[in-house]
């Protein structure tokens, strides 16, 4: 009998959306060598900031899961494949599946660390280099207003915008 797929099973599993073979492959590593945390504790710590089935074990990934699904939609409309390139869709996409791989920072804290952006934005370009340093620049501008480092541009704004609507209390995303 097969093993059901867990939760981050199903996230990892959305990198087969990225169509440039490199980022894939940076997704699906990055995500596998993300704290053990990361595929464990819930995407509020408190509880205050994220819809039901975010909470509880798991729920960062499941708010990950939803990230990306409200990304990916937005992302597939014609205004935005002409705004954006197959690439800096797919740059877009690693993103959001990487902007909170760091949330509770380099140890299991038990909390959200503030500079979680920098940290996971630093984490990624030790993995990627320079060459496809906007994804660390997009995860690093996340937090929108809530961070020193708020969008600048529409591609960064939407990755904000994606994980400002997936924590929307009183949003729910089918994450299954």
């Amino acid at each position: 009998m097969d093993k059901p797929m867990t939760d981050f099973d199903k996230l990892v599993s959305l990198t087969d959306n990225i169509k440039n073979p490199k980022i894939r492959e940076f997704t699906v590593e990055f995500l596998k060598a993300a704290p053990e945390y990361f595929k464990h504790v819930p995407a509020s710590s408190g509880g205050r900031y994220h819809p039901s089935y975010c909470l509880g074990e798991g729920g960062l990934v499941r708010h990950t899961i939803a990230a990306t699904k409200i990304l990916e939609y937005i992302l597939s409309l014609d205004y935005m494949k002409q705004t954006f390139t197959v690439l800096q869709r797919d740059k877009m996409i690693s993103a959001i599946m990487t902007h909170d791989s760091y949330k509770q920072g380099l140890g299991d804290t038990g909390h959200t660390v503030k500079e979680h952006e920098v940290i996971a934005k630093d984490k990624i370009n030790e993995f990627l280099g320079v060459e496809y340093s906007h994804i660390g620049q997009l995860v690093l501008t996340h937090m929108g207003e809530w961070s020193n480092n708020p969008p600048k541009n529409l591609a960064e704004f939407l990755v904000h915008l994606s994980d400002y609507i997936a924590s929307r209390k009183d949003i729910e995303v089918n994450v299954g």
